[in-house]
């Protein structure tokens, strides 16, 4: 029984000996691979050849070093992510601006940021009159003093030059000199694909019968 329980020791420490073994040969060679810059990435956790950070001695040093934490693909990821916020922050004050001007003149301030982002995309942020410029404004097709508003079915993105061809004029006076029919034509057919389906009521529904 005695020799049995020592056989039993021994395996252990064996076993043991082995796992501490393979412990260390791990923390050696992480240690090394640490010491030649190579460490995990904070983002993904791939090993990845990292720059030599200098020595923090004050948290707000921290904010100069803390992309060196993550591998290029990663960094490449949140630098997309930062300018995307940035952009959302960006077009949201200027819708903000534009549903204020609409509340103020009593017209219809319905427009999300997520419409005006699709419609954004549905143009690739190019003006949606001349589908070359970089979008610069956001614009009313019928202006807000005319009697439009701030509405998914009635804001386009527009470039400075088209913008101020267009001016405050309802589209029914523009004239071809300013704006090409086939742009205006093309504008009015998708801001129509992007107008709200109406619910329609019959006389029935709208003027119920009384039951006695």
């Amino acid at each position: 029984m005695a020799d049995d329980f020592r056989e039993r020791l021994r395996q252990a420490a064996t076993v043991a000996r082995g796992r501490l073994l393979d412990f260390l040969t791990i923390m050696a060679k992480a240690v090394e691979e640490y010491q030649n810059g190579i460490a995990p990435c904070a983002g993904c956790h791939q090993m990845f050849q990292r720059k030599a950070m200098h020595r923090i001695e004050f948290m707000h040093e921290y904010a100069s070093q803390w992309w060196l934490l993550f591998c290029a693909d990663c960094r490449a990821r949140l630098r997309a992510a930062y300018e995307y916020r940035g952009f959302l922050w960006e077009e949201n004050r200027k819708l903000r601006t534009q549903l204020k001007r609409a509340i103020d003149n009593d017209a219809p301030a319905t427009l999300t940021l997520a419409e005006w982002i699709t419609t954004l995309r549905d143009f690739k942020g190019k003006c949606a009159y001349c589908l070359v410029a970089p979008y610069e404004h956001l614009e009313h097709r019928t202006p807000i003093a005319r009697g439009g508003g701030t509405t998914v079915d009635n804001c386009v993105p527009a470039c400075k030059r088209c913008n101020t061809l267009k001016g405050a004029r309802h589209p029914d006076e523009i004239g071809e000199s300013s704006l090409s029919p086939a742009a205006q034509r093309r504008v009015a057919a998708y801001l129509l694909t992007r107008r709200p389906p109406t619910m329609v009521v019959s006389q029935e529904q709208r003027h119920p019968p009384i039951i006695a």
